[in-house]
């Protein structure tokens, strides 16, 4: 994302009216104890699906002091790996070194470099992927007018002369602007993702970005950057079968991005958690990530509530959720009677809570319309007397999974 030289409009709290700041709202007033619980302990993890794929975390979108960020490389790693992350992007703008008085390294490859030394010398098996952020210098959209490109074998191919030329920097680039470094990117075999195209819905282009998907030159959107969500993004992905992208963008310490507190950037309310892309992955290597991406086999995760297409965030949920009967247990064991209750229990594996609202039944004797499942816990309800538990089946609302803008997903879970 843009740093405070390229005039980046502030980015403002979600509105009352936001159905995501609705949610997000609502799990925080369900799961009480368990957001708590979850925002001292920040790791992100998921159980593979029913078939066989890695459900992976990555954070597409990370910057540097080699460019307009606040950290070291290695306190990148570090935060990473307190956050339970498969993978990280080095994602340092190609053309921008917002601390060049003090770092004015040549290398545009050196953050990736000194990231990866760093993963190593911890011993720690989360992926580092070399990326970059290509902006075009318009007037027109400033913000939306960004990509990063991952995967990428050379950063130091992809420097243009663009943002150079307007900030004034005498500095030699090899290409004459971001759109040929995006080709060239390309060329090097990246994934191309859209960084935060904005709030508004349907999406707004620059001519930079026409002349992206013109040149199908575009894999992905960020439909989370940071503190932000947007639905416009989110069904523009939807449409034009795009990768659907969560990404921290962070630039300030991760522990000041979560509290809502930034030196080096806006932000909005606080977040318990990262935001992340969720990838299914047949492996947990670098090529499966790409393929996976390439697949467009990912979801976004943000404020603890899923992002993505059915065919991706079905999968994830049904792995993550179970259902066990337990017993008649009222008062302490014993044999269940045909007029006794039956006391069922809902786990969780996942680390994120899930709010479920009942759909379709009347078997439920004790709990509310909406079941809160805490982050790896489980919960108890009660089923009336009588039921038939040889094939037990319950269906629920998963009200923090989006399937599309303001689209829920709907699970049965079967003993």
């Amino acid at each position: 994302m843009t740093g405070p030289e390229r005039g980046r409009p502030r980015s403002v709290p979600l509105s009352t009216s936001d159905p995501m700041k609705r949610c997000a709202t609502l799990l925080a007033a369900l799961l009480g104890a368990a957001a708590a619980q979850a925002q001292e302990n920040r790791e992100i993890s998921f159980p593979d699906t029913e078939e066989g794929l890695h459900v992976l975390s990555v954070d597409t979108h990370v910057h540097t002091a080699f460019s307009d960020g606040g950290a070291w490389p290695d306190v990148r790693v570090l935060e990473a790996i307190r956050d339970g992350l498969d993978a990280l992007a080095i994602t340092d703008h190609i053309d921008t070194q917002a601390h060049r008085e003090d770092i004015p390294h040549p290398d545009r490859n050196r953050s990736f470099d000194l990231a990866r030394q760093a993963a190593e010398r911890i011993g720690t098996p989360m992926t580092v992927i070399k990326g970059a952020e290509i902006a075009h210098p318009t007037t027109e959209c400033i913000e939306c007018s960004h990509v990063n490109a991952l995967f990428v074998t050379d950063n130091n191919v992809l420097r243009h002369r663009g943002w150079n030329d307007r900030l004034g920097w005498k500095t030699e680039a090899p290409l004459p602007d971001a759109f040929a470094s995006v080709r060239a990117a390309r060329e090097l075999g990246a994934f191309i993702i859209w960084n935060h195209p904005g709030e508004e819905s349907p999406v707004k282009m620059s001519e930079f970005n026409r002349q992206l998907f013109e040149a199908e030159l575009v894999d992905g959107i960020e439909v989370v950057n940071g503190p932000r969500y947007w639905e416009g993004a989110f069904q523009f992905a939807l449409d034009n079968d795009l990768a659907i992208v969560g990404a921290s963008d962070i630039h300030d310490t991760m522990d000041n991005m979560l509290k809502g507190e930034a030196l080096y950037q806006a932000l909005g309310e606080p977040m318990e958690q990262r935001p992340a892309t969720l990838v299914l992955a047949a492996e947990k290597s670098e090529t499966a990530i790409a393929d996976a991406f390439e697949a467009r086999r990912t979801a976004a995760l943000y404020r603890h509530t899923l992002i993505g297409r059915e065919r991706e965030v079905r999968p994830i949920v049904e792995a993550a959720l179970s259902l066990e009967i337990v017993g008649p247990e009222v008062n302490g064991p014993k044999v269940r009677a045909p007029g006794d209750p039956v006391k069922v229990v809902i786990r969780n594996k996942a680390s994120s809570p899930f709010a479920l609202r009942r759909k379709g039944t009347d078997q439920i004797l004790t709990a509310g319309p909406i079941i809160e499942v805490p982050a790896s816990g489980e919960t108890s309800i009660w089923l009336l007397p009588g039921t038939d538990t040889s094939a037990l089946s319950l269906e629920f609302e998963v009200l923090n999974a989006l399937i599309a803008p303001r689209r829920t997903l709907h699970v049965t879970l079967e003993v």
